[in-house]
């Protein structure tokens, strides 16, 4: 399975604690995007790559399932 670094999913089931960026922002790789709690520890999900952001698809409180995926990078 070929991986594209465009699209920022989740690693595990959790829960978003805070969303960091919206749509239409420039991100850089390593900026911290969200804030994502999964087997009760907080875990920063930073971009790997840089760009804009296309989509975000998730709010604060949201659980979402593994591999999901929370926002799409241009």
């Amino acid at each position: 399975m070929i991986k594209n670094p465009k699209y920022i999913k989740s690693f595990l089931p959790g829960t978003v604690v805070d969303v960091k960026t919206k749509t239409g922002d420039i991100v850089k790789k390593g900026d911290v995007l969200i804030i994502f709690d999964a087997m009760k520890m907080h875990n920063r999900i930073i971009a790997t790559i840089d760009g804009k952001v296309k989509s975000v698809n998730v709010k604060q409180n949201d659980t979402v399932p593994k591999d999901f995926v929370m926002i799409e990078l241009e």
